[in-house]
């Protein structure tokens, strides 16, 4: 695009583009101006969206980029990561016991239940997901508006308190949970779509909230070898991955990566991953402008953003894939002639390309490392899981994979069955 169309329709506000406007700056401070700072922004998206929720982006714009360019220490510091702690799935009764069924064939177990409310906790390895059907509530009103799907994550961070400030600073809203007695209060603050962000920081020596707040259950892991949530993806509406980038990348830190664009049966799909500086949370938001897409599909069949691809990390794949296999667990089948393209392309002998075309695997390399991965079929076509393995330093999402992912999903549920 050239340059003048590009600065009149598609301007971005500091922490959403790629330009350092923090190091530009901090050297206009450097020479001594102490006026005020503003925004000159054309951009058609922003002009089309509400304005509570552009200004709220700019001045949380202004406030980061000020702060990161004066160093200034009355913008706590972002947090250190170190993973996901759990997820948490809005479900009523029905849709909970369905979910729990499919988490089973995945070698989940039934790990606990909630001391005062309607919520099972499902373990495998670190993955902890929580399937909450309590009535009134956070997660039964993001159920009425969405069905079964995502409605909260818990991160677990070096200090809550400092994150909490700094969200407020952001001016991210807070968010308090009703809780019974001798439970433990967990802060949590809102994302732009309304999921909860909970943050979990390391115990000192005491009891881990799981104790306080559950009765633990006892019984064979009968895992296959699911360890930890490798990586999440989110869906967004057309217009709104700018939103979604500032507000992760402001509050926990997270480092944006290059811009994507795969191909989908039905339409091309925008997809930007951000990475926390230590590597231990990965999330990638994708944004399509067809409503038949995949992507477009979960945004304009289930009533907005969401997460609806759970990625799942393994140190063995075959190993998962042949458990998987064992309980009939629901794979999504790959085409052959996908086989054919990665002879083509990597020159993997008979015996590599044999194997993977066996449990469904796909696979991927980079300059660093190796990926396999296989995927589920979707849960009533909301959200489906990845089992990933990461060998050496590949740092990628297997997007060279995603449009047979897409092509194979759009196969078992053809867009037709939605209205364009």
């Amino acid at each position: 695009m050239d340059v003048l169309s590009w600065s009149r329709h598609l301007r971005s506000f500091p922490g959403q583009g790629d330009l350092d406007v923090t190091g530009f700056v901090r050297a206009v401070l450097a020479t001594g101006y102490a006026g005020p700072l503003s925004l000159e922004v054309f951009n058609d998206g922003f002009r089309a969206a509400p304005a509570r929720f552009v200004a709220r982006d700019g001045l949380r714009s202004l406030v980061l980029t000020e702060a990161e360019a004066r160093g200034d220490a009355r913008l706590p510091a972002a947090p250190v990561l170190d993973g996901v702690e759990f997820l948490e799935f809005a479900v009523d009764e029905a849709a909970g016991r369905d979910l729990a069924a499919f988490l089973l064939r995945l070698g989940f177990r039934r790990a606990g239940r909630h001391r005062s409310k309607s919520v099972e906790l499902y373990r495998q390895g670190r993955i902890n997901l929580v399937l909450n059907a309590e009535q009134d509530s956070a997660a039964a009103e993001h159920f009425q508006l969405h069905g079964p799907s995502v409605c909260a994550m818990a991160l677990r961070v070096d200090d809550a308190a400092r994150t909490l400030d700094r969200a407020r600073a952001l001016l991210c809203p807070e968010w308090q949970e009703r809780i019974g007695t001798g439970e433990r209060r967990i802060p949590a603050v809102r994302a732009p779509d309304g999921t909860l962000v909970y943050l979990v920081q390391p115990e000192t020596g005491g009891r881990a909230f799981w104790e306080d707040d559950f009765y633990l259950l006892a019984g064979d892991a009968g895992d296959v070898g699911l360890a930890a949530i490798d990586h999440l993806v989110q869906a967004l509406p057309d217009g709104r991955m700018d939103t979604f980038v500032l507000f992760w990348r402001a509050l926990f830190g997270l480092v944006p990566q290059q811009r994507l664009e795969t191909p989908d049966p039905y339409g091309l799909v925008r997809s930007r991953a951000l990475v926390s500086p230590e590597g231990s949370v990965r999330l990638v938001l994708n944004a399509s402008e067809s409503r038949a897409t995949s992507t477009g599909r979960f945004v304009s069949a289930f009533a907005g953003a969401g997460v609806h691809h759970i990625a799942l990390a393994t140190a063995d794949i075959e190993r998962t894939a042949v458990g998987l296999e064992s309980v009939a667990a629901p794979v999504l089948p790959i085409p052959a002639n996908y086989y054919d393209d990665l002879s083509a392309r990597w020159g993997l002998d008979d015996a590599a390309l044999a194997g993977l075309q066996r449990h469904d695997l796909l696979y991927d390399r980079d300059g660093e490392g190796e990926f396999w991965h296989l995927y589920t079929d979707a849960f009533e076509e909301r959200f489906f899981f990845e089992a990933v393995q990461r060998n050496a330093g590949y740092a990628g999402f297997g997007a060279a994979n995603a449009p047979v992912r897409a092509a194979a999903q759009a196969r078992r549920h053809p867009a037709a069955a939605y209205p364009l």
